[in-house]
Formats: C-alpha cells, sequence, structure tokens
C-alpha cells in the first residue's frame, strides 16, 4: 500500500533556504533541510550515528529570512542504508511553527517550486 502525503511539499532554494541545527548546538552532526511541508521536514544527516525512529528532538529551524525557531520533532521514520535519511514531523501544538512553516511553503508555491 503506497503512502499519502498529507501536505504539499517544497524544496529549500538558495534564495529562501531552510536550515535546521540541532539543540544543544555542540551535538553531533549536521542536518541538510531537503524537504518542507506543513507537518514537517526531511533531512539528511551527516557526520552522527543515523537518527531512530520514534526519537524527539529540539531543533533550531530558520526557514528564509525569518527569526529561527527553536522547536520540538519527532523522527517519523528513517531510511537510506545507513539511516540517514530522517522525516522529522514538528509538534503540532507549536502554533509559531506552523505558522512559519505555513508562510514558507506558501511562499515556495506562489514561486512554483513544489518538491
Amino acid at each position: 500500500m503506497q503512502e499519502r502525503r498529507r501536505h504539499v511539499r517544497v524544496r529549500p532554494v538558495i534564495e529562501l533556504p531552510a536550515t535546521a541545527t540541532l539543540v544543544p548546538a555542540d551535538a553531533a552532526g549536521e542536518l541538510h533541510v531537503v524537504d518542507v511541508s506543513l507537518g514537517g521536514l526531511g533531512v539528511w544527516v551527516r557526520g552522527r550515528p543515523p537518527l531512530e525512529a520514534g526519537a524527539r528532538l529540539r531543533l533550531t529551524l530558520t526557514l528564509g529570512a525569518a527569526a529561527p525557531l527553536e522547536v520540538t520533532a519527532d523522527v517519523r521514520y528513517v531510511r537510506a542504508p545507513d539511516g540517514a535519511y530522517a522525516g522529522l514531523e514538528l509538534d503540532s501544538s507549536d502554533e509559531r511553527a506552523r505558522d512559519a512553516l505555513g508562510r514558507y511553503v506558501a511562499e515556495l508555491v506562489a514561486r512554483g517550486l513544489p518538491a
């Protein structure tokens, strides 16, 4: 059975980058945001052991020119042979994060840039 996505996904572009940094900032590893939806992020994980499904993370999230937000995300799934790709679902009760994701996705969709 094929999984259906609940939200439109967009890929960050140079003019509107998306970054996610593990908190604390000195946590091992680097996250590279590859797609963004109203529900969360797809990230490549580099320089650390792979994330595990079910783990809860604290992140500093920056979308485009917006101010950074500290958010909570749950690892929903991991992929790739080494588990280096992860789908993160942001805490749905965080209204600031939902609003920021909505503005970011809307801006990229308006530019005709869905993933």
